[in-house]
């Protein structure tokens, strides 16, 4: 899940995770990574699920993570 959630970053032997938490489908939590001038841009929100085959489907998108990811 976290080579998923990292894939398209510039740096992502650089990512810092917390607050990572597993309901039955999905991941949520907050990584942190390096940008291209190596400073580190600030935690986003993220939520990662499986879809049917297996593949990691991550989303930073504001609203999917508000709904998905609200504390129980």
């Amino acid at each position: 899940m976290k080579s998923a959630v990292v894939y398209e970053f510039v740096d992502p032997n650089s990512a810092q995770f917390r607050n990572v938490r597993k309901s039955t489908f999905r991941y949520c939590g907050e990584v942190n990574s390096k940008n291209r001038m190596g400073g580190y841009v600030g935690f986003q929100n993220f939520e990662a699920i499986q879809d049917a085959s297996g593949r990691w489907v991550v989303s930073f998108q504001k609203e999917f993570v508000d709904i998905f990811c609200r504390e129980q």
